[in-house]
């Protein structure tokens, strides 16, 4: 199965699960119309083509205790790219890193408690890895849109 022969029932499927990851077979079978051992095949499917990689929870950062959501832009010097990348993989308060295309390095996604907090982890942690040229920081003041791996 490839992402490309996805019929109109499997993608309602992958729409209804990414709003709620705890519905069950029942529940989506009853919404599509369709049996209950129908959508545990359908869905099997799916986790076996590696088009469902896992079932998760997203936190209210709010009532988890971590308030501050922010990118940051981690500049690195070319022959430390790779060094650099697997230092900051290491720290709690990086929940996404990626290698970016260009001279842009590496960009992370924070959480962290307070403004306070996230000035010292850029001060403490990143600013001390051998190999990083520079640090830039946007905080995140409002998510627009959150659609986890289309």
């Amino acid at each position: 199965m490839h992402k490309n022969t996805l019929d109109v029932i499997d993608e309602k499927i992958i729409e209804l699960l990414r709003e709620n990851s705890r519905l069950s077979f029942r529940e989506i079978a009853e919404r599509l119309g369709k049996t209950e051992s129908t959508i545990r095949r359908r869905v099997k499917k799916l986790i076996d083509a590696g088009i469902i990689k896992k079932f998760t929870i997203i936190t209210s950062s709010s009532r988890s205790g971590h308030d501050v959501h922010a990118f940051v832009k981690v500049l690195t010097s070319m022959n430390k790219l790779d060094r650099v990348a697997e230092e900051v993989v290491k720290f709690d308060e990086v929940k996404q890193a990626y290698f970016l295309a260009g001279q842009c390095g590496v960009a992370l996604i924070v959480r962290v408690p307070s403004v306070e907090a996230l000035n010292e982890f850029i001060r403490e942690k990143l600013a001390d890895i051998e190999g990083v040229t520079g640090i830039e920081t946007c905080i995140i003041l409002q998510e627009l849109k959150n659609v986890l791996e289309a």
